[in-house]
């Protein structure tokens, strides 16, 4: 905790009493993962008219103000041997390359259905649905689907 304090810098001038205080919010943040640097860092950032450090750090570090910490990117998996090495992408020299599925598993096609109006089908009534396709991050309209009970 100590180490937070000393990461803050000169400009926030808190008293014995005011960090015992914020004590307890210090260490919940770091036991959530935050090292004392990246957490005096984001929450010491502009002191630009503060007249009340205290007040100021105890709402920064508040849950409600608090974001959880930025981890690292977790490693790449292992190479497949399949696809393009560099950019893990099968056909990535042809005409339509696609992400690995084995060192891109996350990148796989996923889609969501629009259903506002399914609660009618069976009803006899036709409902269209809007469905859009997500590829590489990518999202737009594929077209429209018309369900009929039957």
């Amino acid at each position: 905790m100590g180490e937070f304090f000393a990461a803050l810098g000169p400009d926030w001038q808190l008293t014995a009493a005011q960090r015992a205080r914020l004590g307890d919010a210090v260490t919940t943040a770091l036991n959530a993962g935050w090292t004392p640097r990246a957490l005096a860092a984001f929450t010491g950032t502009n002191t630009r008219g503060v007249r009340n450090p205290y007040a100021v750090l105890a709402a920064r570090l508040s849950p409600a103000e608090l974001p959880p910490p930025l981890t690292q990117r977790s490693p790449r998996p292992p190479w497949c041997g399949e696809c393009d090495r560099a950019t893990r992408m099968l056909g990535f020299d042809g005409d339509a390359p696609r992400p690995c599925p084995h060192c891109k598993p996350a990148a796989g096609v996923s889609r969501t259905v629009d259903q506002r109006l399914a609660g009618r089908v069976g009803t006899g009534a036709a409902v269209a649905v809007s469905a859009t396709i997500s590829q590489s991050g990518s999202q737009g309209p594929v077209g429209e689907a018309v369900i009929s009970p039957g």
